[in-house]
């Protein structure tokens, strides 16, 4: 039996269709998309006897041979009466596709509003470093800013990437110099929050030595 997965949408739906292979990787050649889900528009529903009695299109040849489905899944499709949807896709120029998809090759669609949601990762390369470098002392940093900016709970892992490159003494103390260099030259705004803090902090501590209060 024909392994269908969603009822058949009404003509006029606008929502995110995603769909089984070789449709998936077809509708995505189309389109020229990687996305898995895709905005199509419900365009026409019909039964492959139709199509053959009242607009003369072949099902199979204008359907299911173009992506490489046999014929012999067609005639079991065509037997259990799985209608054909016509899809219309308006890419971002307003260019205008169709695409016809028996419905037990979609997978799913989800209404236009619902929002597509990814894991996403911050990469942040640092380039060629010693191996003993403890990186871990700029995560709080790191998690705080995304926190403070983003709203959202992080996780950091140092992962080493590459083959290691050695380098010699002198070269290590050079390169080691000028990240020294940079670390007294350049201040973040949270060194320098972090600075005044402290300069704050000790004013206090030398008002109330000398019983003097700031209110």
């Amino acid at each position: 039996m024909t392994d269908v997965t969603v009822s058949i949408p009404a003509v006029g739906l606008k929502s995110h269709f995603s769909f089984k292979e070789p449709f998936s990787s077809y509708v995505k050649s189309q389109l020229n998309t990687s996305d898995s889900l895709v905005s199509l528009t419900v365009s026409g529903v019909s039964e492959m006897e139709e199509m053959l009695a009242v607009t003369g299109t072949d099902p199979y040849q204008s359907v299911y041979a173009p992506v490489g489905i046999s014929e012999y899944d067609y005639r079991a499709d065509f037997i259990e009466g799985i209608p054909v949807l016509t899809l219309k896709h308006v890419s971002s120029v307003n260019e205008i596709k169709y695409i016809r998809v028996p419905l037990n090759y979609i997978l799913s669609h989800s209404d236009v509003q619902d929002i597509a949601y990814h894991d996403k990762v911050i990469i942040i390369g640092l380039g060629s470093l010693p191996v003993d470098l403890d990186t871990s002392v700029v995560f709080d940093q790191i998690q705080d800013t995304i926190h403070q900016q983003l709203g959202l709970t992080s996780e950091i892992k140092e992962v080493t990437t590459g083959q290691a490159v050695m380098v010699t003494s002198e070269q290590h103390q050079l390169r080691t110099t000028v990240i020294k260099n940079r670390k007294t030259v350049f201040k973040t705004p949270y060194t320098r929050l972090s600075e005044l803090e402290h300069a704050y902090t000790q004013l206090l501590n030398r008002l109330q030595a000398l019983n003097i209060s700031l209110s």
